[in-house]
């Protein structure tokens, strides 16, 4: 992903943004989506070949302990991240969790995202094969 693909990426937030990250220790601690975004910007410009793969998607209720909701404007998101590490070549990967809600406009304006960032930064910096 290029810094230009990380501009059209952007589109898909709302300015109002409501993100928590996988460094966050409670579940309503949020950044903004600019935050979001030089984070993104970290992640391209040290990963390369980034790819989704065993996508789910469950729409309705995202948090389980909600009441069952018709709502197609909140959606739960799992799959494995893959990337090669820049600098090394290294292939590496990660399960992902993330919990969205889309406004009106079709935004994403409340978005949690959840996955070890410890391993998975691990997978390059002790050089292991996976």
């Amino acid at each position: 992903m290029s810094a230009e693909e990380s501009d059209k990426f952007s589109q898909y937030f709302a300015d109002s943004l409501k993100w928590s990250g996988p460094d966050k220790i409670l579940i309503d601690d949020y950044e903004t989506k600019e935050v979001l975004m030089a984070a993104l910007d970290g992640y391209i410009a040290m990963y390369d070949n980034h790819e989704l793969r065993d996508i789910k998607f469950f729409g309705g209720s995202t948090y389980s302990s909600e009441e069952a909701s018709d709502n197609p404007n909140d959606i739960r998101v799992y799959g494995n991240w893959h990337h090669t590490h820049a600098e090394t070549g290294k292939a590496v990967s990660h399960k992902w969790m993330a919990l969205m809600r889309f406004n009106s406009d079709g935004q994403i304006y409340l978005f949690n995202d959840f996955f070890d960032v410890t391993g998975f930064l691990s997978q390059h910096l002790n050089q292991k094969t996976i």
